[in-house]
């Protein structure tokens, strides 16, 4: 399937994603089908980080799928021994959108994802797809998700019902009405369905009786898992979104008032990583009444990636190896459960633990890289019970 448009290379879409990521992340082995994306979202990281390095083109490229096939047929028919194989032929489920939108508007003239989709089923894959699109719901690819032989389940990331704050945040993305539509669909066609209410940015959409208003919109159509996080933002972001509102949000000033230490020039002071973030402290505190307001109306609440290993009681950070996806998807049993969110259970089964136990008990995505980052666990996880831990 060739096209027209420069493309860009499966090596660098489907990849297990590097960094401290195979220590905070259940789900690190990801797939994008476009380089770029044209919603253009003024908190995404993603953006900040590919702008940062001249990587983020203004017309998204789409993948090869040509390629990508191949990559699928030599790990599945020639045994490749490479690690993306590996997990392939495990069938470690793939997320799909992790850094751009595969269902962004210029899907309806590549369709790769489309191709995508059609492989995944072929070799009876599972797949979890992060979205803000309603696309996702249309044919071809509501049948293509109603019937993926190996499991799908479908996030739509949702951070406000309020038209205004979604102006600034959000100004190129489809309406959240039509995410909602789209969600209801898909669940009523019995697909597993999501919300990522993420980012969470201070005093923007973090106000309970809002987020309690938001939930209870998750419920009516169909969601089953909500998924949050709050906002981690550099200068650039900031830039954005302060643009983008005309002044109205300070990204520096809220997240001052919300406890951030203070640089000597008045701005928040940026944590090991070079990200702004609120207090572990508070967010935790905000994560437990979120949770509190999500199992009121019967929803399960994960916390992504944010230094906790007791908020989300050892499940995985997305929910996906809950006893529901697993009975009726059984690969959705694999996940990076070396990862800090799934710690807890093996930390209470012994006194003490070492990186020995954690390589005999779980399964991880790179091992040589976990086993690096081992060493730092302090400066990741601020809740953990670090006298169990034997860090050598």
């Amino acid at each position: 399937m060739k096209h027209q448009q420069g493309y860009y290379g499966v090596g660098s879409a489907l990849r297990v994603i590097g960094g401290d990521n195979v220590l905070t992340c259940n789900l690190p082995f990801r797939l994008d089908t476009y380089l770029g994306c044209q919603h253009s979202c003024n908190y995404c990281y993603a953006r900040y980080l590919l702008s940062f390095r001249k990587l983020w083109p203004e017309v998204p490229k789409p993948i090869n799928v040509d390629e990508l096939r191949s990559l699928f047929w030599r790990a599945f028919r020639r045994k490749s021994n490479s690690r993306v194989a590996w997990l392939l032929r495990k069938r470690f489920p793939l997320r799909l959108g992790a850094d751009t939108d595969c269902f962004q508007p210029i899907e309806r003239k590549f369709r790769v994802t489309e191709e995508t989709l059609k492989i995944l089923n072929e070799y009876i894959y599972p797949f979890v797809i992060t979205t803000k699109s309603d696309l996702v719901a249309q044919e071809p690819y509501l049948n293509l998700i109603v019937n993926a032989s190996g499991g799908a389940v479908v996030q739509f990331t949702i951070v406000s019902l309020d038209q205004g704050v979604l102006r600034f945040l959000e100004p190129k993305a489809p309406p959240v009405e039509r995410r909602l539509d789209a969600a209801a669909r898909l669940a009523e066609e019995d697909v597993y369905v999501q919300a990522r209410f993420s980012p969470i940015i201070p005093g923007v959409n973090s106000d309970v009786e809002t987020v309690k208003e938001l939930f209870r919109e998750f419920r009516s159509v169909g969601v089953k898992d909500v998924i949050g996080e709050f906002l981690r933002y550099r200068s650039q972001i900031r830039d954005w979104i302060f643009e983008a509102s005309n002044g109205e949000i300070d990204l520096d000033k809220l997240f001052v008032e919300w406890g951030c230490s203070v640089k000597k020039d008045g701005r928040p002071r940026a944590n090991f990583n070079g990200y702004v973030r609120v207090p572990f402290s508070i967010r935790m505190k905000m994560y437990r009444k979120y949770k509190e307001i999500a199992k009121s109306l019967g929803l399960n609440f994960y916390v992504c990636c944010d230094g906790s290993i007791t908020i989300n009681e050892g499940k995985n950070c997305c929910g996906t190896t809950n006893p529901e996806l697993v009975s009726r998807y059984p690969y959705f049993r694999f996940c990076n459960s070396a990862a800090i969110s799934t710690l807890l259970p093996l930390l209470k089964e012994k006194k003490k633990v070492t990186l020995k136990d954690v390589k005999k008990k779980t399964f991880c995505v790179d091992w040589k890289s976990y086993e690096k980052l081992w060493k730092f666990l302090k400066k990741y996880v601020k809740d953990l019970p670090i006298h169990k831990l034997v860090v050598l």
